[in-house]
């Protein structure tokens, strides 16, 4: 993303911000001086590059850990097995990693993850009130929220579509989407387990990821850039966080928007909603109706899908010819006043 749309993206941000003081109570002047404004100066320091290697660190070493732990309890004899007999190989230690291993470890790292993000991001708040944002949400602006997400979710089907056209002419793009597949299938619920995969990745899976791309990596970029750098740049490493070309390159219209939602809302619980509906919508629910399989499954999720981006879409247009005629009324009210 060039500077000309990030700088778009913060003129989105200050029109917000301008609204609010327009339409809110004024602030107190010590939480006026917490907030901050966009025009303070600010400084990229050790701990802006610091805390966001740090923590991402921790994360994907508490995601192994996990996952090795699950491996084991669920395993153990056959893992001593072979090691007594010295077959024990990389294959053969990959076959272990079923749906419900990869399920119940996602489940033991968001475990261990959430109560030790959820103290960090609390303590460094008390000290840096603006690093934690937890307004008061109100409904427009949590359903605009899921409106932006709907949208990047049809974005991501627009790209995915456009990679598998692209896939029998580029050999790199075609191996890519092949490695994608495999990796969703190491989440394929097994028969009986669809409770255990909507536990893990719908409801998890997105709490524990907030906190850490936009609760502790946001909040640190939030103190030392613009907002709109600070979106952007942790929607980027949000992509490289999931580690495969096909997955990186849809996942950053998401990331955009979740930091978006997470800013103009000022509440964390809004991009962990967000995440959570994009997660149903694009992950589960195509599993829960057997889109590869049955056709009138995939119908339904195209339906589905594209009935809620319609909606939202209309939404976003009637939200945003609401506020432009508030902002015009308080204008005329000011100026005859």
């Amino acid at each position: 993303m060039n500077s000309e749309n990030t700088e778009k993206l913060d003129n989105l941000v200050y029109v917000h911000e301008s609204s609010t003081v327009q339409q809110g109570p004024e602030l107190e002047p010590e939480a006026e001086a917490d907030s901050g404004s966009e025009s303070e100066v600010r400084k990229i320091g050790p701990r802006t590059v610091f805390i966001p290697l740090l923590y991402g660190f921790l994360y994907i070493l508490i995601q192994v850990f996990a996952l090795y732990i699950v491996i084991f309890v669920k395993s153990a004899p056959e893992i001593l097995a072979q090691i007594e007999a010295g077959s024990l190989s990389k294959e053969s230690f990959a076959q272990l990693m079923t749906p419900a291993v990869m399920n119940w470890g996602s489940i033991l790292m968001a475990a261990i993850i959430l109560p030790l993000f959820s103290f960090y991001l609390i303590r460094r708040a008390k000290k840096l009130p603006r690093t934690l944002m937890r307004e008061r949400i109100s409904l427009d602006k949590f359903l605009s929220s899921i409106s932006m997400i709907s949208l990047s979710l049809f974005l991501t089907q627009l790209w995915v579509i456009l990679l598998a056209t692209l896939a029998p002419h580029i050999p790199y793009i075609q191996a890519q989407l092949e490695y994608h597949e495999q990796l969703i299938e190491l989440i394929m619920p097994e028969q009986g387990s669809l409770i255990l995969m909507f536990f893990a990745v719908v409801i998890l899976v997105p709490i524990a990821e907030e906190l850490l791309f936009r609760g502790v990596m946001m909040g640190e970029f939030l103190i030392a850039m613009k907002a709109g750098w600070a979106i952007v740049l942790s929607a980027l490493l949000f992509a490289l966080f999931h580690g495969n070309f096909v997955q990186s390159s849809y996942v950053v219209f998401p990331g955009i928007m979740l930091g978006l939602g997470y800013y103009l809302s000022r509440n964390l619980l809004v991009p962990i909603s967000m995440h959570m509906f994009y997660n149903f919508f694009g992950g589960f629910l195509p599993i829960l109706l057997d889109v590869e399989k049955n056709q009138q499954g995939a119908v339904t999720y195209v339906l589905i899908t594209y009935g809620i981006f319609i909606l939202s879409g209309i939404y976003l247009i009637f939200s945003y010819i609401r506020k432009r005629r508030k902002r015009k009324a308080a204008n005329l009210e000011e100026l005859n006043g």
